[in-house]
């Protein structure tokens, strides 16, 4: 198994903490006027989404995680599984849909993905920043009502309610940030 040393951790690196699989979200080197330097990490636990701190004196390592990355496509929803297929050896897997957290809502079937594994279970899946969707229900914007930046909701085809400018209409397509679920403009096709 592969070690990292502390003087090798940054913010992105995925290792092995407490047979945990985390990825630490920030590292500050700290050396008090008296005993040795440390490094304070704050980490994230990948498969339950704790976020912890711990404390490492210089010169230890802990284990890198080993993270395959497979391209699979999105087949459908079965229950509360996501099933996807390996791209190259066809074979199916069922993920827990809680696993993808908010991503759940922006994956399309028939879609390949890029999906990060360690031993055996999903780690995340790669999609898209930005997602075209269409409007499936929304009020009806009035005419000079556009003094001001105002917002109203509308209900997109995959469920999720977002605030959007008063020109928008039902049917329109328009474009959303996946991170935030917030609207950022019209598309026009």
């Amino acid at each position: 198994m592969a070690e990292v040393s502390t003087n090798e951790f940054r913010p992105g690196l995925k290792v092995i903490i407490e047979n945990e699989l985390c990825e630490i979200v920030e590292n500050n080197f700290h050396k008090p006027g008296k005993g040795q330097a440390v490094m304070r990490v704050k980490y994230k636990c990948l498969l339950n989404g704790r976020v912890l701190d711990k404390t490492f004196k210089t010169g230890e390592s802990v284990e890198k995680a080993d993270i395959s990355s497979l391209e699979m496509q999105y087949l459908y929803k079965e229950g509360n599984s996501a099933i996807f297929m390996n791209s190259i050896n066809y074979e199916q897997i069922g993920f827990d849909l809680n696993l993808l957290g908010s991503k759940n809502l922006w994956i399309k079937e028939g879609e390949t993905y890029e999906i990060a594994m360690w031993e055996n279970t999903l780690v995340s899946v790669e999609i898209d920043t930005f997602a075209e969707i269409a409007v499936s229900e929304t009020e009806p914007g009035f005419k000079g009502d556009t003094s001001t930046n105002t917002l109203k909701s509308a209900k997109l085809t995959n469920g999720l309610e977002v605030k959007v400018p008063l020109f928008i209409e039902e049917g329109d397509l328009i474009k959303v940030d996946t991170r935030t679920n917030e609207y950022q403009s019209r598309v026009n096709k």
